[in-house]
């Protein structure tokens, strides 16, 4: 199980990445969208992306993280359940960016939250994902 989280607050990274460490689940936190690119072309099962990063376009990132593990012709639906298709995506922004929220679950993120709710269930995500990491 390889994770990476996309972050612009160093402190809110620190906590991620304590908490994967907590459960045993190798997280990488990274500023750029550039970082989430190649590594999701090396092979992720999850990546999280902060949509208030600022710089980038976290929905563009999205699509491209979907698409990173599918050969060219490959007609997967974005958001099939073929994990080393696709990374699983996790989303999280503002309450009040509804559109952006929107636009992050139609770019195929397969969980989009709000940054608060996010935070209150982020041991029990990470822990979800640690536990099926262990049975691919």
């Amino acid at each position: 199980m390889v994770a990476i989280a996309l972050v612009s607050d160093l402190i809110f990274g620190t906590r991620i990445k304590s908490t994967a460490d907590e459960l045993g689940l190798p997280m990488s936190v990274v500023r750029t969208a550039e970082a989430v690119e190649s590594a999701a072309h090396a092979g992720l099962n999850v990546v999280i992306i902060d949509l208030s990063v600022e710089g980038i376009d976290p929905v563009d990132v999205i699509r491209r993280c979907k698409q990173a593990g599918r050969s060219p012709g490959d007609e997967s639906v974005v958001g099939s359940d073929d994990a080393a298709a696709n990374p699983m995506v996790i989303a999280f922004g503002s309450h009040v960016q509804k559109d952006l929220l929107h636009a992050a679950e139609q770019a195929g993120a397969d969980l989009v939250l709000p940054r608060s709710r996010f935070t209150a269930e982020l041991p029990q995500l990470l822990a979800r994902y640690a536990q099926m990491g262990q049975h691919r």
